[in-house]
């Protein structure tokens, strides 16, 4: 059996529902995991400068913290 572009796109066609939602779900998990690395350097700056700012304030609703180290 020869692969070809037309058979692959039969393939495709079959499976064409799990394609999509597997392609809507790692769209949202990409979404999910992104804002963590961009509020990372922000947490340094809220801890090493030692003012609490808005991301140190949810965190301490939530969890008791007993060093700086918890919150990243």
């Amino acid at each position: 059996m020869m692969i070809t572009i037309k058979s692959i796109l039969k393939e495709i066609y079959k499976h064409r529902t799990q394609l999509i939602l597997a392609n809507l779900v790692a769209v949202v998990a990409t979404l999910i995991s992104l804002p963590v690395p961009l509020l990372i350097p922000l947490l340094i700056d809220e801890i090493v400068l030692g003012k609490g700012g808005d991301v140190t304030q949810f965190i301490d609703q939530y969890i008791t913290v007993g060093s700086p180290g918890y919150y990243i």
